[in-house]
């Protein structure tokens, strides 16, 4: 309307669906990486958009560094990658060599690291760390400082008996808020 003081700006969306390449229309996160590729997590894999075409990343039984999961969670852009949480675990996909690699998990040893193989439902940096929130109601914490090249090992938080994690998110002053 003529003499409004709202600002008009203009609106565009374009619609992607599985007729455009997604790998399935239930589409559980959506995500945005540092070069600008938008990370669709599905119910039957994932899918990266450049802005033009879709490709599509799903397991396979023959190939170990493919996706783990097709049921896609939780998605999270970081360092010359993204990790992916899944139904059956957590991968890191590396933007370097096209591969997928399965997340560990540990107790607070090195020698106790194992495959994560739990659903992930949440991802989210405070702080400096990695965090994710697991079906079982576990908080895990990544580390960066101590990482170890070509594996990503994640350390189960220690919790109350009977208490369980459900989600979480990033606080202020580095803070991570759990429900």
């Amino acid at each position: 309307a003529q003499g409004s003081s709202q600002a008009s700006f203009p609106t565009y969306f374009k619609e992607v669906s599985s007729a455009d390449g997604l790998p399935d229309n239930s589409v559980n996160v959506v995500t945005e990486d540092h070069y600008g590729s938008i990370w669709v997590g599905t119910w039957n894999g994932l899918a990266r958009f450049d802005g033009r075409d879709v490709e599509v990343f799903r397991h396979s039984e023959s190939d170990t560094t493919s996706l783990h999961n097709n049921m896609v969670r939780a998605l999270y852009p970081y360092k010359g990658g993204i990790f992916v949480g899944s139904d059956y675990g957590l991968d890191f996909y590396s933007f370097g060599d096209g591969r997928f690699m399965r997340c560990g998990v540990s107790d607070g040893t090195e020698s106790s690291s194992r495959p994560l193989t739990v659903r992930i439902s949440r991802l989210c940096e405070s702080g400096g760390y990695l965090f994710a929130v697991t079906s079982d109601g576990d908080i895990l914490r990544y580390d960066p400082t101590t990482h170890v090249s070509g594996a990503y090992t994640f350390k189960r938080l220690p919790r109350d008996t009977g208490r369980r994690y459900a989600d979480m998110c990033r606080g202020g002053s580095g803070r991570l808020l759990a429900l």
